[in-house]
């Protein structure tokens, strides 16, 4: 006998749902993306201490364990925080530069002849 989880994914800030975030079974890596409301369902799940592993861009991933016996249905909402990742710095180089200077000299020429070799 199988068990179904199921819940909704949710921003921890402001309680919204969030389609597409990742929700996987630890164990073997089968899971799903939440639908278009931020709920999810994965089915045939066997009895069992199960960790799963919750995930969305721009957020800090999460994970919980639950212990499932038999035919029973399972709801467990998750709530993401966001992630405040930092850039230290942005280097540009020369080669946009180099780009830069080459689209504007197309953009003066009246007709460009292009050659693949």
């Amino acid at each position: 006998m199988a068990a179904i989880l199921s819940g909704y994914v949710r921003d921890a800030e402001t309680g919204e749902t969030l389609p597409g975030a990742t929700v996987v079974w630890k164990d073997n890596g089968i899971g799903t993306t939440t639908d278009m409301n931020g709920f999810y369902t994965i089915e045939d799940l066997p009895a069992g201490r199960h960790t799963f592993q919750v995930s969305f861009i721009g957020f800090q991933q999460q994970e919980f364990t639950i212990e499932m016996s038999g035919k029973v249905a399972y709801t467990k909402d998750v709530l993401l925080a966001i992630s405040s990742l930092a850039l230290n710095e942005v280097v540009v180089n020369e080669r946009a530069a180099g780009q830069v200077r080459t689209l504007r000299e197309q953009k003066e020429v009246e007709k460009i002849v292009t050659l693949v070799s």
